[in-house]
């Protein structure tokens, strides 16, 4: 399993595709001769996995690849790797529309699905979840006005 330390170098050797994505690219320029610190650094990680789950890149083995990756990070006992994925990579996916988020939950191996539920009590369900109507201005004004 990795250290924290290791994250960048184990992310760059697993998922080589990534070096050469827009994100990736804009990130680097972004800051220059600085070192990326490992949350940024992992923010293609994330965009990489949302561009799987919803089409829009279409690669059957770089998603298992992504998925397994993401498991052993979800495996370390290293908590600070654990976090990574968790905070970085599943908490990006709430704003997923309602069937790609199903779609992900589903993809997901066992420890990862753990964090993501760990996850839930942060968020509301993804979109189309709404977890209370919530009633527009008019409505509340409709209410209060019947209530006279």
């Amino acid at each position: 399993m990795y250290t924290y330390k290791e994250m960048r170098e184990a992310l760059d050797e697993r998922i080589p595709e990534i070096l050469n994505m827009p994100y990736h690219l804009d990130t680097v320029g972004f800051w220059r001769n600085e070192e990326i610190p490992t949350y940024c650094y992992y923010e293609t990680l994330e965009h990489l996995f949302i561009d799987l789950i919803t089409g829009t890149i279409k690669d059957d083995g770089l998603l298992e690849r992504v998925l397994d990756f993401m498991e052993d990070m979800a495996n370390s006992e290293d908590w600070d790797v654990r976090n990574l994925v968790q905070i970085q990579i599943l908490d990006g996916l709430f704003g997923l529309e309602r069937d790609e988020f199903l779609k992900m939950e589903r993809m997901l191996c066992p420890e990862t699905s753990k964090l993501l539920e760990e996850s839930k009590h942060r968020f509301y369900e993804p979109n189309g979840y709404a977890p209370k109507k919530v009633d527009s201005p008019n409505a509340r004004k409709k209410k209060k006005k019947n209530r006279k």
